[in-house]
């Protein structure tokens, strides 16, 4: 009787080894994990929601999400200053052997942390929809500034998105004086979102890729961020620079009213430069606009671009 036992005791442990590292268990665990509560589970309004509103333990997961998610973004955008550093050397003086192999592993690094995204971060890049009414806009006073299509990241971690948006300079900065604050903003057109209240992220590089993390006047809304920065002119090497050559921000969100399946939802990027006296002194964002204003003079602009995806 008592090997009997015996023997059911160990079929049991061993059943019970299986089961662990097993594919079944390992879906189970899955299954787990899914249900446990995210940030598009809580009970909060459209715009920002302000840490300690959120769940100690979620609160705790999404900082260290967001971190790793900044983290994903100054890595992608160093290695695309890198690679553009390089592409504009070749275009105005000889290359040598040594420059060539330089150019071809930084365009390796960059393919790498943009194709890999989800290996690397948990994110999902989404596809662009191709449509009329998606447009990548190039314009400026000086005709010099190209805003970059924003990207769209799905985080299978947090069931969250992640818009990523920039600016940079086509030729040397002009030499103006860079007045107040300039401004770059982050919209998801006609839907409403939620995100945490630090969740989101800017940083400018100037000519030779030195790279900055200004200090941010926010503005937010239910469709998106408005982020002021003060840019500067610095030297290096004898030459001057300018700190916000390029640029690069991103916000993470949810939909608030639930993922808007069959349509294409528009992203936008928006950016606004100033030069002598005057500032960005507002940035309103509004259900399918962004509303700037400057101070202090009228020498400023600003400018969009769009994408678009369909959920």
């Amino acid at each position: 009787m008592k090997k009997n036992i015996s023997l059911v005791i160990t079929l049991v442990m061993l059943f019970s080894i299986l089961v662990v590292g097993s594919p079944i268990n390992a879906q189970v665990n899955e299954k787990v994990n899914q249900d446990e509560i995210t940030f598009s589970d809580l009970e909060v309004g459209p715009g920002p929601v302000e840490m300690d509103e959120i769940p100690e333990d979620l609160r705790k997961k999404l900082e260290s999400r967001i971190k790793e998610i900044d983290m994903y973004f100054e890595k992608l955008g160093d290695a695309e200053v890198e690679l553009d550093m390089l592409k504009e050397k070749k275009e105005v003086s000889t290359f040598s052997v040594e420059d060539k192999i330089e150019l071809q592993n930084a365009e390796e690094k960059f393919q790498y942390l943009e194709k890999n995204s989800y290996e690397i971060a948990g994110l999902i890049k989404l596809e662009e929809e191709d449509s009329d009414d998606i447009f990548f806009d190039i314009m400026s006073d000086e005709d010099d500034v190209a805003i970059t299509r924003p990207s769209v990241y799905w985080d299978t971690d947090s069931q969250m998105y992640v818009i990523n948006g920039g600016w940079k300079w086509n030729q040397t900065y002009h030499g103006k004086d860079p007045g107040g604050r300039d401004g770059f903003g982050l919209r998801v057109n006609q839907e409403r979102i939620s995100y945490p209240s630090n969740a989101h992220g800017l940083r400018t590089y100037d000519e030779y890729g030195t790279r900055y993390t200004p200090s941010l006047a926010l503005s937010t809304s239910s469709y998106g961020v408005g982020m002021r920065f003060q840019d500067f002119i610095g030297t290096q090497t004898l030459a001057e620079t300018y700190s916000a050559y390029r640029g690069q921000a991103w916000l993470y969100f949810t939909f608030y009213d639930g993922i808007p399946y069959g349509k294409t939802t528009n992203f936008v990027g928006a950016y606004a430069h100033t030069w002598d006296k005057t500032e960005v002194d507002s940035i309103s964002i509004g259900r399918d606009s962004f509303n700037i204003s400057f101070r202090f003079g009228s020498d400023g602009w600003d400018n969009e671009a769009y994408s678009g995806i369909r959920f």
